[in-house]
């Protein structure tokens, strides 16, 4: 099984997180989506990681799908996703508001960091940031650490 993504990414890392906490042996190839754009094409059209490259040349993009898919082939009794009902809504509600906090700081650091500072939008990034706040500030509520 090949992870082909850079770590820094949170959605690699979270594929790399799942791998890990389900025992899987995987390798991983650090390719960026800005520094590697063709090879990660050749994974992955929209050229995007991770994309998780199957033993049988399958390949899967997106973490979710691919976070889905790894529960389904190795999560046994103990998925990282619970299979349905009130605990599964639950992990999916903290995955979709943590995942969109990371969509939201990334599009903030891009465009401070690819715009031109003439075109820079501070109230963009501004709010974006406020998101991502209030994003991490709702999890903290809806986690409690003590439970399974």
């Amino acid at each position: 099984m090949l992870l082909i993504g850079v770590n820094r990414s949170p959605y690699t890392r979270r594929v790399a997180i799942t791998l890990a906490a389900l025992g899987v042996a995987y390798e991983q190839r650090c390719l960026s989506g800005f520094g590697n754009r063709d090879e990660v094409r050749r994974h992955n059209p929209l050229g995007r990681i991770p994309a998780l490259e199957l033993d049988g040349g399958e390949t899967l993009v997106d973490s979710g799908a691919i976070v889905d898919f790894l529960d389904e082939r190795y999560g046994g009794e103990r998925p990282t996703v619970p299979k349905a009902g009130t605990e599964r809504r639950a992990v999916l509600r903290v995955a979709a508001i943590m995942t969109g906090a990371c969509d939201k700081g990334l599009q903030a650091a891009y465009h401070r960091n690819h715009t031109p500072v003439e075109k820079l939008h501070q109230p963009w990034v501004d709010d974006c940031m406020v998101r991502v706040r209030s994003a991490l500030l709702a999890v903290e509520e809806l986690v409690d650490p003590a439970a399974p």
